[in-house]
């Protein structure tokens, strides 16, 4: 029995190079969720700790009422922090002690919300509200690279499946001078006996004779 055929291996070379483009998508996809997860957490972590140190620069301002210094003082930090959409304190009365916002910001993705509290005086709010800009630059870079490594692989596949596709092309064309050999008339009606290994797994059979005429011909025993 003869082995596959060029073209079923041509098919079987496509099959493979859609089964490593559909791997490529998936491992990309799985390492974008798990940066993103990670840059997520981060930002949660930095969330937490810029609300902290807001949180003690509030409080220290609640203690010497200077309500002038604690406007100041959260707005030029929302102006230094491009994370910052938003900062905002109050009193439990609804009166804003300080109300800043990043014209230039998407929208807050979160927010977070502290009442401080001190002995005799009234409690106020703090909240602060974040855009993830920086986590969002980061995703972008990596999604840029992940898809400059994924077309690299690709253009490396294609050329890859070219090379063997036409090495699968010229390969009928050496397995027919493979079989080339010599033989002589046994009987009138065109019987030609010649050695076994000659026509062995011949697809097709082709006579030459001294004379320069071609005939087909076919293996009867």
């Amino acid at each position: 029995m003869s082995g596959p055929g060029p073209l079923s291996r041509q098919r079987a070379l496509l099959w493979y190079s859609v089964l490593f483009g559909v791997f490529l998508l998936i491992g990309n996809l799985a390492v974008l969720s798990y940066q993103r997860d990670l840059l997520q957490a981060q930002a949660d972590q930095r969330s937490q700790a810029v609300m902290d140190v807001l949180e003690l620069l509030t409080r220290e301002t609640l203690l010497s009422e200077d309500y002038a210094l604690m406007r100041w003082m959260l707005t030029r930090w929302g102006e230094s922090d491009p994370d910052v959409a938003f900062v905002r304190a109050w009193n439990e009365d609804g009166i804003e002690v300080a109300d800043y916002v990043n014209a230039t910001a998407s929208q807050s993705r979160r927010e977070l919300t502290r009442r401080i509290e001190l002995t005799h005086r009234r409690s106020t709010r703090l909240s602060i509200g974040f855009n993830d800009l920086s986590m969002r630059q980061q995703l972008g870079r990596l999604l840029i690279q992940m898809v400059g490594v994924s077309l690299a692989a690709m253009l490396l596949l294609a050329l890859l499946a070219w090379w063997l596709v036409r090495r699968l092309a010229i390969a009928p064309l050496e397995r027919e001078v493979a079989g080339l050999g010599s033989g002589f008339a046994i009987a009138p009606g065109g019987y030609i006996l010649t050695n076994a290994h000659v026509v062995a797994g011949a697809i097709e059979s082709i006579v030459s004779t001294t004379e320069g005429g071609d005939h087909n011909a076919s293996v009867i025993g």
